[in-house]
Order: C-alpha cells, then structure tokens, then sequence
C-alpha cells in the first residue's frame, strides 16, 4: 500500500537524482548517545561522496534508534538541505512493531510498523523479526544506492539489555 506522506519543496528530479546516484561514506558508522538521554542514539553525516570523490552539498544521512519498553525503534533517513531554513527527508526507513503507531499523516491516515518513504510516497515493509540493525542499515543502504566504507557499531552495542 502507498500513501503521500509530507510535502517536498525541492524540485522532484533533483531528489529522484540524489536518491538514485551512487553515494559513499567512507567514515565509521557509529552510533552514539545522543544529548543526555540514554535510550536514544544517533548518527550524522553530511560528507557523503560521489564515485568521484567529490561530496554532494547539502546531502546528510542522520539514522537514530530509541530504545522503548519490549523494542528499538530505529530511523534511516536520507536528506537533502540546499539552505540552512530548508530540508526535505526524501527517503527514510523507519523500524518499529505493526501494532505501534509511527505518526498520522495527512488526511488523517495513521501509520503503523515498518515502512519506507521515498519522494512523498510511504510503503510498507515487511518487518522481519530476525533482522538486526546491521540488516536494516543494509536495506537502507540498498534502497538509497549508499555504499558504506568503516566500521559499523550499532546502537546500544555492548549494554545490556533490560
């Protein structure tokens, strides 16, 4: 099923391009505490190059986890901000359980569990109860044509879990 999920004000074609084009990220992927607040963590990168070594301005990745009772919920998105008073999260996959409400959007649509938005239009994604984070980094990767060069730490990685 696909839904309009939120107004992009950048042109389309441009966004289509970015989210098509290959992109790489040749720094660790590493999830930290984000602020002071335990349960959440984050990753944020706004050097993201091309196959020519040449970065693509304005282009971030910002993936975030938040750990709730009984689940994590984790966040990949890519975005595009060509001026610091606007940005346009053209393509995110967001994680959590089918019974756990994700936001509403318009015309009052709410929407649960795992999906994926890209340019406008929200799917939704089978949820596999085996996967990781490691596997969902890697589906991201995949749909936004993202290649990710270091090492990867995942969020919480060596706590306990409660």
């Amino acid at each position: 099923m696909s839904r309009p999920r939120r107004d992009l004000l950048t042109d389309e074609t441009k966004l289509r391009h970015l989210l098509t084009a290959e992109k790489i990220i040749h720094e660790d992927v590493m999830m930290e505490q984000a602020g002071d607040t335990a349960n959440r963590q984050h990753y944020m990168n706004n050097m993201i190059y091309d196959q020519d070594y040449s970065t693509y301005q304005g282009l971030s990745v910002k993936f975030e986890s938040v750990r709730a009772p009984g689940f994590i919920y984790h966040s990949f998105a890519l975005i595009y901000k060509p001026n610091p008073r606007h940005q346009d999260v053209f393509a995110q996959l967001e994680i959590e359980p089918a019974d756990k409400k994700s936001h509403t959007e318009a015309g009052g649509i709410k929407i649960y569990g795992a999906h994926w938005v890209e340019l406008n239009v929200t799917t939704d994604v089978t949820d596999n109860p085996n996967f990781t984070w490691y596997d969902w980094l890697r589906e991201f990767g995949q749909r936004t044509n993202l290649t990710m060069h270091g090492k990867r730490v995942a969020p919480f990685d060596g706590e306990l879990q409660l």
